[in-house]
């Protein structure tokens, strides 16, 4: 049988950059890679559309075909390219758009990890990916439930630090101080001043 996808860095073993017209681009994000693989694929995407080889809609193709992934290197990856792509191609007319984009690709993540408190056999690559997932759903695709459950976070946390986790009180502050309030801020620098380690 033939294979369904080529991949060009078996292993991603090797220190090079490769170029694959856009539908075969598409097959590799659907096709059962490694972790490597995958993360290879977003880093290799996002190269492509820097330098001009694939155009927006190829590239934004590619990266919804990650979007189920729970990996937290080949996430940060999408999340970065997300990023890339809202400075480089993004404006008032397409942001609608984009932001749909953003929270399709990373919605199916954020459910399956969800918004709550880690259990004892979570390890901490789990909890630094809800962070990721959790910041990128607020900052990029702009949902108002996440930016809703973001206040309650920072508010908790401000009130109890042991009631939030503090990988996801980060991400909650920075989203919450989009939205301001003099009494919040007034918390976070009470709470800095008083605290031994300012990033706890």
């Amino acid at each position: 049988d033939c294979p369904s996808a080529i991949v060009p860095n078996v292993g991603e073993k090797g220190y090079y950059r490769y170029a694959l017209p856009p539908e075969w681009m598409q097959k590799l994000a659907g096709a059962k890679l490694s972790a490597a693989e995958r993360l290879g694929v977003v880093m290799n995407a996002a190269a492509l559309l820097k330098s001009g080889v694939l155009n927006a809609d190829d590239y934004f193709k590619v990266i919804q075909g990650f979007s189920g992934d729970t990996d937290r290197f080949v996430v940060d990856a999408v999340v970065g390219g997300l990023r890339l792509a809202e400075v480089a191609l993004v404006d008032d007319e397409s942001r609608a758009g984009y932001r749909e984009l953003v929270s399709r690709t990373l919605g199916p993540v954020a459910a399956r990890l969800g918004v709550r408190a880690p259990t004892a056999a979570e390890d901490a690559d789990t909890k630094l990916l809800r962070r990721t997932v959790f910041s990128a759903l607020g900052s990029l695709a702009e949902r108002r439930d996440v930016l809703d459950e973001a206040e309650r976070l920072a508010d908790l946390y401000l009130a109890d630090r042991t009631s939030v986790d503090p990988d996801l009180a980060i991400a909650a502050a920075s989203l919450a101080s989009r939205r301001g309030g003099k009494s919040r801020f007034d918390g976070w620098v009470k709470l800095i001043e008083g605290s031994e380690n300012p990033q706890q």
